[in-house]
């Protein structure tokens, strides 16, 4: 996909596209140790708790190659290299590297890739049978949970409880749950927003206190 920077929810969305087109998993996701994934720590790098929590989610063993040694992902970066120099040379005999928009530039590399993977069909089909089903959902896409607001001014969301302004007292909200933050409902109009926890309470002393 096309990747307008180097970020965690590019590095998703694009994880996101591969496995839900091929209609599972593998065991293992290597990467190198790009910042979406990893973060600095003492004289090594480690997996940030963001992109273990995406492959945990996926039931994906996360590894990576030793900071300064690229060749470990050698296959990878090739196949990588070669692309960009195939893209390059259809743009070449294409004459023009000006697009009419965006939706027209994603279709020119999607026609390309289609045509360079028709030769690995057979060996894709043989690594199809060893795929881990998907989720039910994509990580991405909200779980929707109905959600009382307690006397205290505050909900229950899978186990964490989360302050919602005092005003709500006795509603019954819809909470809109995603990979990082969680959205709250009542009828059409969002009343709330907050940051995902993965354990605690998030208390805002502002919804609590008039």
């Amino acid at each position: 996909m096309v990747c307008h920077s180097e970020s965690f929810e590019t590095l998703t969305r694009g994880y996101e596209k591969a496995v839900w087109q091929l209609g599972g998993v593998l065991c293992e996701h290597r990467t190198d140790n790009l910042s979406a994934a990893t973060q600095k720590l003492g004289n090594s790098r480690e997996f940030t708790e963001r992109w273990q929590e995406f492959l945990a989610f996926y039931n994906v063993h996360p590894s990576r190659n030793n900071p300064g040694n690229s060749h470990e992902n050698g296959s990878v970066e090739k196949s990588h290299d070669l692309l960009k120099t195939a893209l390059d040379q259809h743009l070449l005999l294409r004459g023009s590297r000006s697009f009419i928009s965006f939706e027209d530039y994603e279709q020119f590399l999607e026609n390309i890739i289609r045509k360079r993977n028709q030769g690995r069909e057979a060996y894709l089909a043989e690594e199809i049978l060893l795929l881990k089903p998907l989720p039910n959902r994509k990580y991405n896409a909200p779980l929707i949970l109905p959600v009382r607001v307690s006397p205290s001014s505050t909900v229950q969301i899978l186990g964490v409880a989360y302050s919602v302004p005092s005003r709500l007292i006795s509603y019954t909200l819809r909470a809109y749950v995603y990979g990082t933050e969680i959205e709250l409902y009542y009828g059409q109009k969002q009343v709330a927003k907050m940051p995902r926890i993965s354990k605690g309470a998030l208390i805002n002393y502002r919804h609590i206190i008039d």
